[in-house]
């Protein structure tokens, strides 16, 4: 018993489109990094419906947690939801995380205000170079 797959090169620029809009691959490697707000990838990976999750596969308990997440007001008892609904995807393996890595950044002392955002992608959005 072993798995067959074919491995296709692609441009990183186009992976998005083949996996999620042409729906022309079973999987891909590629980096999510963070949301603002943990429903919104609830809401594209995890429900039936999310743009990032073109096969539609879920559960019912996500699919509840997601509508959940984003109508629960009250701060503790939406953390708790959070949880949860990230519970609920690792658990039904919903995605399968393969790695986490770590994006070294390098500054010089003449450069002020860097800081890596929530998305794991290079933003200079504060930066500063001093004389």
């Amino acid at each position: 018993m072993g798995i067959n797959a074919t491995i296709e090169a692609a441009e990183p620029s186009r992976l998005g489109e083949l996996m999620f809009a042409k729906e022309a691959a079973d999987t891909m490697l590629a980096s999510w990094g963070g949301r603002p707000d943990p429903s919104i990838t609830f809401a594209q990976r995890g429900t039936s419906t999310g743009f990032a999750n073109p096969g539609g596969v879920t559960t019912p308990e996500m699919e509840q947690l997601y509508t959940d997440s984003v109508t629960t007001l009250d701060p503790a008892k939406r953390r708790e939801v959070l949880r949860a609904g990230s519970r609920e995807m690792a658990e039904s393996v919903l995605e399968m995380v393969v790695l986490f890595p770590k994006v070294p950044y390098v500054t010089a002392d003449h450069v002020r205000g860097f800081t890596p955002y929530i998305t794991s992608k290079p933003e200079f959005r504060d930066v500063a170079v001093t004389e």
